[in-house]
């Protein structure tokens, strides 16, 4: 029965991280309209081959980076740890400063260049890796280790 259970919980954490991950394309479209408003390319650039860019970058580092890290904390936490010794918090917490650490490579050295609005872009890679990691991982975490993700015990209480 521990493994029916577990895979339960395994099988619901995937399906939450893929609908998190979709969530990120709905985003994704918001920030191309303000980033729409503020990026200057620089010469030989256009707007549209900028943005192509920068969904690339987003997408393949900040999104897929997010979703493997919180794929990594599921299978640890369904499969391989047991929840007995404690929530696993720093282990979430390392994922978690890891999780910023591809969105800041991401930012800082894979991002497209402008001439005007980069920070926007900047603040958008580093934000989105972090927050991304975060949703994944407070809403898919199994119940042994549903509190480990921070400040996940103020909406997760009930369920």
């Amino acid at each position: 029965m521990v493994w029916i259970n577990r895979w339960k919980g395994f099988i619901l954490g995937i399906l939450g991280i893929a609908v998190i991950a979709a969530c990120f394309f709905g985003l994704l479209y918001l920030e191309h309209i303000i980033l729409e408003l503020y990026i200057t390319p620089p010469d030989g650039f256009d707007l549209p081959q900028w943005l192509g860019d920068y969904d690339t970058v987003e997408i393949q580092w900040v999104n897929l980076g997010s979703a493997t890290l919180a794929l990594i904390w599921v299978i640890a936490t369904s499969f391989i740890d047991s929840g007995l010794a404690g929530d696993r918090r720093l282990g979430w917490l390392l994922l978690y400063l890891l999780a910023f650490v591809f969105a800041a490579y991401a930012a800082f050295f894979l991002l497209p260049e402008s001439k005007a609005g980069g920070t926007l872009a900047l603040f958008f890679a580093l934000v989105n890796g972090v927050v991304w990691f975060w949703l994944m991982t407070a809403f898919t975490s199994p119940q042994t280790h549903k509190f480990a993700p921070v400040m996940s015990s103020y909406f997760r209480r009930g369920w």
